[in-house]
């Protein structure tokens, strides 16, 4: 994750496997984040991401 703010504040959470990160709330709003790219796919994976609209 990377302060929105200011992109030097970095802040790594390492996931094992079949873990769920839930961004919302302070996370969401001052935080983004990212899924780093790899060179060679050293297994699969699926990202989902879910967002509520409001009008």
């Amino acid at each position: 994750l990377r302060r929105k703010d200011d992109e030097k504040i970095k802040v790594e959470i390492p996931l094992k496997h079949n873990t769920l990160l839930v961004m919302k709330g302070e996370l969401q709003h001052f935080w983004k984040h990212a899924v780093p790219k790899e060179k060679k796919i050293k297994k699969h994976r699926i990202n989902l991401t879910f967002r509520v609209i409001k009008n």
